[in-house]
Protein backbone atom coordinates (compact mmCIF):
# COMPACT_ATOMS: atom_id res chain seq x y z
CA UNK A 1 0.00 0.00 0.00
CA UNK A 2 1.31 3.42 -0.92
CA UNK A 3 1.38 6.45 1.35
CA UNK A 4 -1.16 8.19 -0.87
CA UNK A 5 -3.61 5.30 -0.33
CA UNK A 6 -3.11 5.53 3.42
CA UNK A 7 -3.59 9.30 3.29
CA UNK A 8 -6.86 8.97 1.37
CA UNK A 9 -8.14 6.36 3.82
CA UNK A 10 -7.21 8.46 6.85
CA UNK A 11 -8.91 11.56 5.42
CA UNK A 12 -12.13 9.64 4.80
CA UNK A 13 -12.05 8.13 8.29
CA UNK A 14 -10.77 11.02 10.44
CA UNK A 15 -11.15 14.21 8.40
CA UNK A 16 -8.57 16.65 7.15
CA UNK A 17 -7.86 18.44 10.44
CA UNK A 18 -6.85 15.27 12.28
CA UNK A 19 -4.90 13.96 9.31
CA UNK A 20 -2.90 17.20 9.14
CA UNK A 21 -1.86 16.54 12.73
CA UNK A 22 -1.00 12.94 11.83
CA UNK A 23 1.12 14.11 8.88
CA UNK A 24 3.06 16.42 11.18
CA UNK A 25 3.57 13.66 13.74
CA UNK A 26 4.52 11.03 11.15
CA UNK A 27 7.02 13.41 9.59
CA UNK A 28 8.52 14.18 13.00
CA UNK A 29 8.75 10.46 13.82
CA UNK A 30 10.62 9.74 10.61
CA UNK A 31 12.90 12.70 11.20
CA UNK A 32 13.85 11.31 14.61
CA UNK A 33 14.49 7.87 13.09
CA UNK A 34 16.62 9.34 10.30
CA UNK A 35 18.68 11.30 12.81
CA UNK A 36 19.11 8.19 14.94
CA UNK A 37 20.38 6.17 11.99
CA UNK A 38 22.77 8.96 11.06
CA UNK A 39 24.17 8.81 14.60
CA UNK A 40 24.46 5.11 15.39
CA UNK A 41 23.91 3.29 12.05
CA UNK A 42 21.86 0.61 13.81
CA UNK A 43 18.32 1.29 12.65
CA UNK A 44 16.86 0.14 9.39
CA UNK A 45 15.85 0.95 6.71
CA UNK A 46 18.56 3.24 5.46
CA UNK A 47 18.39 6.90 6.51
CA UNK A 48 17.25 7.91 3.04
CA UNK A 49 14.05 5.90 3.49
CA UNK A 50 13.23 7.67 6.76
CA UNK A 51 14.07 11.01 5.14
CA UNK A 52 11.80 10.21 2.20
CA UNK A 53 8.95 9.31 4.57
CA UNK A 54 9.61 12.44 6.67
CA UNK A 55 9.42 14.68 3.62
CA UNK A 56 6.47 12.89 2.04
CA UNK A 57 4.29 13.24 5.13
CA UNK A 58 5.42 16.84 5.76
CA UNK A 59 4.54 17.81 2.19
CA UNK A 60 1.20 16.02 2.37
CA UNK A 61 0.35 17.91 5.56
CA UNK A 62 1.19 21.22 3.87
CA UNK A 63 -0.98 20.34 0.89
CA UNK A 64 -3.89 19.47 3.19
CA UNK A 65 -3.47 22.74 5.10
CA UNK A 66 -3.82 24.64 1.85
CA UNK A 67 -7.16 22.90 1.22
CA UNK A 68 -8.83 24.19 4.40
Amino acid sequence: MYNSDILTHLISKYGIDDVIKFCDMESEKNSILAQSVDKDKQHHPEPNEWKFERDWWANSGKQLKSRI
